[in-house]
């Protein structure tokens, strides 16, 4: 992937696949990390890309995503 991304690791008290899936279903986009690890996975994480994403698409997601990370902890 090529662009301007931002990765947020995740405590050991959240599932990747888990917030990855809960973030699609409030239409939030994100990438789990542990695929882009060469060797065994060394963490867990969320990639948020968001070169070529308007500000206002931002603005309504980030509140989306900071509210549902409360839940799944």
């Amino acid at each position: 992937m090529a662009g301007i991304h931002l990765v947020v690791r995740l405590s050991s008290a959240l599932d990747e696949t888990r917030v990855v899936a809960a973030a699609r279903d409030i239409s939030v986009g994100l990438y789990g990390i542990r695929a882009f690890y060469a060797g065994p996975a060394a963490g867990q994480g969320v990639l948020l890309g968001y070169g070529g994403t308007r500000l206002d698409t931002i603005e309504r997601g980030l509140p989306r995503l900071a509210a549902l990370m409360l839940t799944l902890v």
